[in-house]
């Protein structure tokens, strides 16, 4: 089973937050840098108080894929 449908049933059956993070189980680097270098990652702290709905993991999936 691949990352992103364990994400969405982890949303369905559970009702689980998810968010997808990289190998060091950081947000996902967005491809762009700050002016020191440091890579700017997704946004989470929405995803603290809320559940990602199946639309934004559906996005994640497309957006992310080779990372997941």
């Amino acid at each position: 089973m691949v990352p992103s449908q364990i994400a969405r049933d982890a949303l369905e059956q559970r009702g689980w937050s998810v968010f997808p993070l990289d190998p060091d189980k950081r947000p996902l680097p967005l491809g762009t840098s700050y002016p020191d270098g440091t890579p700017k990652r997704l946004g989470w702290k929405m995803h603290q108080t809320r559940c990602a709905s199946l639309k934004e993991i559906q996005y994640w999936e497309r957006r992310y894929a080779p990372q997941l």
